[in-house]
């Protein structure tokens, strides 16, 4: 992330003007992701943490443990997702935009934001898989009336319908749902002219500058 970062030090020296506030949104290149399962047990937002870093210190080792590390509230009884992003990442931000004329408001992951942004589309639905595309990834999240049951971010080429749909049958295989989901949302800045017809899917693209 240092080259990213450096860049974005270079635009801020010429952007805004005194009290502009700005958020960064950061590549899924950058994020990793965690399904936090539900447990009665849970007591508070603490012990919801804890949980979380358990499961990243399950995938990922020792080296979770310099994240900074969020967990969504998505409801009573319904796995959460969690998101972990390197603290020295957030803490060489916050140093960039200090005394500068632009104000940091918030730092968001990509695949949160685009979930915020399309919350009522994705919860009109008892289940569906929605992709969010960016250039050479692509994050695939899966959820049903339990909330989120997978999360991943794949590598793929040309984000067409011929690298998407493999990516997309491999992750669904592997959540061994009872009820493969019906719906598949795309959300990508730019068209994906993605045709999912023919392979039975119920699709809607989701456009984020819409």
């Amino acid at each position: 992330w240092q080259a990213p970062l450096a860049a974005l030090g270079e635009v801020l020296a010429e952007f805004g003007t005194r009290g502009t506030s700005a958020t960064v949104i950061l590549s899924n290149h950058f994020v990793r992701y965690a399904v936090v399962p539900w447990r009665d047990g849970i007591a508070n937002r603490k012990e919801q943490m804890a949980l979380a870093s358990h499961c990243f210190k399950n995938v990922y080792g020792d080296r979770a443990g310099d994240w900074d590390i969020r967990v969504s509230d998505d409801g009573f009884r319904r796995n959460a997702l969690a998101c972990a992003v390197d603290r020295e990442l957030l803490t060489r931000l916050d140093k960039l935009f200090a005394g500068r004329k632009v104000r940091l408001a918030s730092v968001q992951p990509y695949f949160m934001t685009a979930c915020n942004r399309f919350r009522k589309e994705l919860k009109s639905h008892q289940s569906g898989c929605i992709a969010l595309l960016e250039r050479g990834r692509a994050a695939l999240g899966i959820f049903d009336q339990a909330g989120w049951q997978a999360l991943a971010v794949r590598r793929i080429g040309d984000p067409g319908m011929d690298a998407l749909a493999p990516v997309l049958a491999q992750e669904l295989n592997s959540t061994n749902l009872a009820t493969p989901p019906e719906h598949l949302f795309v959300a990508a800045i730019e068209d994906p002219r993605l045709d999912f017809a023919s392979r039975g899917w119920s699709t809607r693209v989701l456009k984020l500058n819409a």
